[in-house]
C-alpha cells in the first residue's frame, strides 16, 4: 500500500531527471566541436609509407656537355688520301664520264696538297662485280692508288672511274642496291690489307659519293647510317681529318629528282656529308666542272682546319690562340674553317657546348 501511494511522487523525481539530461544533451550539440591539433615533433603510430627517390630528389634536366679541345698547329704540306666511291649501276654510264672529264677542275684547287685517290664503287654484294671496298685496278698502270706523279693521270682517271659493266649490262649486271656509305667503311677496314697503299698514316681522308640514289636506294632501316661511318673512321683511323663530299641528287631538289627519272635523293649521304662538314653538287649538271672545283677548293681547306671531337651548339665557341693573334673563321659541322692560316707553332684552345 505504501509503494502505491509514493508512485505519484516517483513519477516526478523521474520526470526531472528526464528534463536534466535531455537539457544537457541539448546544450552540448550546440557547442562547436574542437580538434587538438598535432604537433609535428609527435610521433604518430601510423605505417611507413615509401617516397619514390624521384620524388625525393628530382631528376636534374641534363645540360650540354662542354668541351675544351687543344691543337698545335704547323705551316707545313697537307697530305690527303681521296676515295671516289662511284654509282656502277647500269643507269650511271653517263655521270661517270661526266665526273671523270672533270678531274682537273677537282685537281686544279688542291694548289700544294699532296695527294693521292683510289676508286671504289657502291656494288658491295656477292655478285660478279660486288667490290666491297676493294680498290679499282688504276687504268694501264700496275697500281690501284692514282697520284700526280703518274703520267696522264687524268686520262687514267677517266678511264678507271667509266665502267665497262655499267655501259654494257645486258644480264648479269652490277647490283642496283647502291651502298655508297657500306662502301666506304669496307674500304676502311681494309685499309691495313687490300687498300693499304692508299691510307698513309700521316694523310688526312677524304671520301666522294657519285650516286643519283640514296643509301640502299631509299634509306630503309637496315641501310648503313652516317654515325656508323663516323664511328668507322675514328676507330679504324684515329687522328685523321675525315670529310665526305657528294655528286648526288641533293634533297629537295625536285627538277633533278624528275629528270633522273628513276633516282632518289641522297638523303644519307647528304647527312654524313654536313655531319662532317663537306659539300654536295648536283648530279644533274650538264657539266660536272664547277661544282668539282667549289669541291675541290672545300678540300683544299683542310690545311687551314681543325677538327672538333664533337659538333659544337653555333655561338658557343671560345678560341683562344697562343701566341695571341686575331683568326677569322667558320664552322661547318664539326670543323673550324679559317680564313688564313693560323701561325707555325701556334697553340689553338678550342672550348664550345656540344650539339
Amino acid at each position: 500500500m505504501g509503494l502505491v501511494s509514493n508512485l505519484p511522487k516517483f513519477q516526478k523525481l523521474w520526470s526531472k531527471i528526464f528534463l536534466i539530461s535531455m537539457t544537457f544533451t541539448l546544450v552540448n550539440c550546440n557547442q562547436k566541436v574542437q580538434f587538438e591539433s598535432i604537433k609535428s615533433s609527435e610521433k604518430l603510430d601510423t605505417p611507413d609509407i615509401a617516397i619514390p627517390d624521384d620524388q625525393v630528389n628530382p631528376p636534374v634536366t641534363p645540360q650540354p656537355n662542354s668541351h675544351t679541345e687543344t691543337f698545335s698547329f704547323h705551316a707545313e704540306s697537307s697530305k690527303i688520301d681521296i676515295l671516289f666511291v662511284v654509282d656502277n649501276s647500269p643507269s650511271m654510264y653517263d655521270e661517270q664520264t661526266k665526273l671523270g672529264k672533270r678531274l682537273e677542275s677537282f685537281i686544279g684547287s688542291l694548289r700544294n696538297i699532296d695527294w693521292q685517290i683510289g676508286i671504289t664503287t657502291t656494288d658491295v654484294s656477292d655478285g660478279k662485280y660486288g667490290l666491297k671496298g676493294d680498290l679499282l685496278q688504276i687504268y694501264d698502270s700496275n697500281t690501284r692508288v692514282l697520284t700526280n706523279k703518274e703520267a696522264d693521270f687524268s686520262k687514267k682517271f677517266l678511264k678507271t672511274v667509266t665502267r665497262d659493266e655499267t655501259k654494257s649490262c645486258s644480264f648479269n649486271c652490277p647490283s642496283s642496291d647502291e651502298q655508297p656509305l657500306k662502301a666506304i667503311n669496307l674500304a676502311i677496314e681494309k685499309a691495313q690489307t687490300r687498300n693499304y697503299d692508299l691510307f698513309r698514316s700521316d694523310a688526312d681522308f677524304v671520301a666522294i659519293v657519285l650516286s643519283d640514289e640514296d643509301e640502299r636506294s631509299t634509306g630503309p632501316s637496315s641501310a648503313t647510317h652516317p654515325e656508323e661511318v663516323i664511328k668507322k673512321v675514328s676507330q679504324l683511323l684515329p687522328g685523321k681529318m675525315f670529310t665526305t663530299y657528294g655528286v648526288i641528287l641533293e634533297p629537295g631538289d625536285t627538277k633533278c629528282y624528275q629528270d633522273q627519272g628513276n633516282g632518289e635523293y641522297g638523303d644519307f649521304v647528304y647527312d654524313l656529308v654536313k655531319k662532317t662538314g663537306g659539300k654536295t653538287s648536283s648530279v644533274c649538271a650538264k657539266d660536272y666542272g664547277q661544282g668539282l672545283k667549289e669541291i675541290g677548293e672545300r678540300v683544299s681547306t683542310i690545311a687551314n682546319s681543325i677538327q672538333l671531337a664533337h659538333e659544337p651548339i653555333p655561338g658557343s665557341i671560345s678560341l683562344e690562340v697562343i701566341p695571341h693573334v686575331a683568326l677569322n673563321y667558320e664552322i661547318n659541322g664539326n670543323k673550324i674553317i679559317f680564313t688564313s692560316a693560323p701561325p707555325s707553332g701556334s697553340e689553338i684552345k678550342v672550348t664550345y657546348l656540344e650539339k
